[in-house]
């Protein structure tokens, strides 16, 4: 009685206080696990992040890595290579000046002066005969050590995951118990499989470094915007200029900064979000006046080739219905994420017209979003903010503003799928009328649905990871994926082809890997009879193959395509000259290569011409002038053997056998496998 009068006497506590005490009493269990997702989800993803992509940790380089780091002149110097990679278009250090011919330009260097660093500190010198390979500005070349890529590709990923969940955190800091939305978008986000491409794939860091630049600009944002600090104001800015120096379409964000703000933050005071998020658009305004006077702005498309520029020549009606078919597609990849590629080139996105169902339908599902957008954004939907947050990044990549090079990629999707990953779980969170952990564990309808979808995409990210291995992976599994791509099969082709030339000279090479090369070239020259480099290539396996008249049509057909294109060139002198011994026309194609060569300063490839063109000279009985050639294939590349053994058979020919015998000498002195 005394212990039932003593409770009376005590104040009554808040219901609220009542609830949640009478919860933990009857299920301690929730009480251990509601805290630690609420506090720790973040690093919970952050493990997650490392777990699904841990699998790549011993892959090499594949697809766009040669254009960042293993034949980017600039990336290649390390810290050498800064000053050029800081002022010159992102593709500069591999195609040379004019880049890529990409309306606009690209300026994205803050991956590229990782990759530099990356060369620096873990790459190994490159050498020749334990000789320093330098550059022509005497700058020492690295090899970049593609296990150090890989690993850092994760690490950045992990961060941005555990950067997400303290952004959402903060976004719905006003749920008790701890929102589910942060762990649920959170592990959406981390495990989509959409994700494979940029994380799998070194060249893909300047998404990652821009998704994780992002988060830190909107965490800065909002923690500044509630106490504000100058210190994390500074932060924040800098975030975002860094998000900007990685991938343009950061950019974007200059939008989406204050109706976060108007969305998450109880102060509706416009003059307040406008003054917090004016110097976010300083450092975006910034970005692009520099962005500007270094490469350019958006110029007239120049690239009339259709593997660069998918929509040259389309008509604007179709040109639109096409890329509403393939907004379909984006969404279609986000819920069903079944098959990826590399690659969804010309034909494998065909031009449809507004007759297409699909076209039809994808302009419909993106016109219902733009009206909600705009009926709901300003009454603080977060449904509303996260169609924004999917489709502000992915405008810049669907070639309607400018030709960006590809009509479609899988890595377009890893920033705008923030926003699907949040409508999602704030979705589920209200369709299950479960806002906080409590309620996930109290009602697991959640926890199932999240769970499911958890290791469905875990499983396609973990099965996904193994074709990025190499490119000779990759093409193989996606040619299956898209199998009508001009440019898939000419990668499939060119991988197989690589593998046939790779042969040691004394192993006999493999004639099937010949003829599955020719198959897939021919496949990409007849989706597109205009794609120059896949036609060469007919050529050149049909000069391995010795047949000369279809090498010769193949070549024609290429320089008429591609006039002055000096590897066809080349090719049709050894053509005229070993094949068709039509020796006048060997002469004639082997002398352009010449001068083109001579123009560039190429010394190798100067000497090879002078060592055919000597070859043909002789066959024509032309002594003089094939001694001369010789000799200046010698003074280029003093160590080739060949070019003393043929010299020295000349000079016999000529009835000089002294002077003939000391260039054969010569020859098997630096080759003795010449003698036999």
């Amino acid at each position: 009685m005394n212990l039932m009068a003593k409770k009376k006497n005590q104040p009554t506590a808040p219901k609220t206080q009542i609830k949640a005490n009478s919860s933990n009493i009857s299920k301690p269990v929730l009480n251990q696990k509601m805290p630690f997702l609420s506090k720790y989800g973040g690093w919970v993803l952050f493990l997650l992040a490392f777990v699904l992509y841990s699998n790549t940790l011993g892959h090499k380089f594949a697809f766009d890595d040669s254009i960042v780091i293993t034949d980017n002149t600039f990336t290649q110097k390390g810290l050498a290579g800064i000053p050029d990679l800081v002022t010159r278009d992102f593709f500069e250090g591999v195609y040379g000046e004019g880049g890529m011919e990409l309306s606009g330009g690209r300026f994205r260097p803050l991956s590229l002066v990782c990759f530099a660093v990356e060369n620096q500190l873990f790459g190994k010198e490159k050498t020749l005969n334990g000789q320093s390979i330098k550059d022509e500005s005497g700058a020492q070349l690295y090899e970049y050590n593609a296990a150090v890529g890989h690993f850092l590709n994760i690490f950045f990923y992990a961060v941005s995951a555990l950067l997400l969940f303290n952004l959402l955190s903060i976004w719905f800091s006003e749920t008790q118990g701890g929102s589910v939305i942060p762990f649920v978008a959170g592990l959406i986000f981390v495990a989509h499989p959409i994700h494979t491409e940029v994380v799998a794939n070194i060249k893909s860091r300047d998404e990652i470094l821009a998704m994780l630049l992002l988060f830190s600009a909107l965490f800065a944002l909002h923690k500044s915007y509630r106490q504000p600090s100058i210190l994390l104001t500074s932060l924040g800015i800098l975030a975002y200029f860094g998000a900007m120096l990685s991938k343009e379409n950061a950019f974007t964000y200059i939008a989406i900064f204050p109706f976060t703000l108007l969305i998450f933050e109880k102060d509706k005071n416009w003059s307040k979000i406008l003054f917090a998020a004016a110097p976010y658009w300083g450092a975006a305004l910034l970005y692009f006046a520099i962005r500007s006077y270094l490469v350019g702005g958006i110029e007239a498309e120049t690239n009339k080739d259709i593997m660069e520029n998918p929509f040259y020549g389309v008509a604007t009606v179709e040109k639109l219905a096409t890329i509403s078919l393939i907004l379909l597609r984006y969404i279609i990849l986000l819920i069903f994420p079944l098959t990826m590629s590399s690659d969804y080139s010309r034909e494998q996105i065909p031009l449809v017209s507004f007759s297409d169902p699909q076209a039809i339908l994808g302009l419909l599902i993106y016109l219902g979003m733009a009206a909600f957008v705009i009926f709901r954004l300003f009454k603080k939907d977060v449904f509303a903010l996260s169609i924004l947050l999917y489709f502000l990044p992915l405008s810049l990549t669907i070639n309607l503003l400018f030709n960006i090079g590809a009509p479609m990629a899988d890595r377009f999707l890893f920033i705008p799928s923030l926003g699907f990953s949040l409508a999602l779980a704030y979705g589920l969170s209200r369709l299950l009328k479960t806002e906080s952990m409590a309620d996930m564990f109290k009602k697991p309808s959640l926890l199932g649905i999240t769970a499911i979808l958890t290791l469905a995409y875990s499983y396609k990210t973990i099965g996904r990871n193994p074709d990025w291995f190499n490119n000779d992976t990759l093409f193989a599994a996606d040619i299956k994926a898209s199998p009508n791509s001009a440019k898939m099969n000419y990668y499939y082709a060119n991988s197989v082809f690589k593998k046939f030339l790779d042969v040691q000279p004394s192993a006999k090479p493999d004639s099937s890997l010949l003829n599955l090369a020719e198959k897939h070239f021919g496949e990409a020259v007849r989706i597109n009879p205009k794609f120059h480099i896949a036609m060469y290539n007919m050529g050149y396996v049909n000069t391995l193959k010795k047949d000369g008249k279809k090498a010769e049509t193949y070549l024609l057909k290429t320089l008429e395509l591609q006039p002055g294109y000096l590897n066809g060139i080349e090719m049709l002198g050894r053509v005229y000259g070993e094949l068709l011994n039509n020796l006048p026309l060997a002469e004639k194609y082997l002398n352009q290569a010449l001068v083109i060569n001579t123009q560039r300063g190429v010394k190798d490839a100067m000497a090879n011409n002078y060592q055919h063109l000597g070859i043909v000279y002789a066959m024509q009985q032309k002594y003089s002038d094939a001694v001369r050639v010789y000799s200046e294939a010698i003074k280029l590349n003093p160590k080739e053997a060949n070019n003393y053994l043929n010299l020295g058979i000349t000079y016999q020919q000529m009835g000089n056998a002294e002077e003939g015998q000391k260039y054969l000498n010569k020859a098997f002195e630096l080759n003795p496998a010449l003698k036999r």
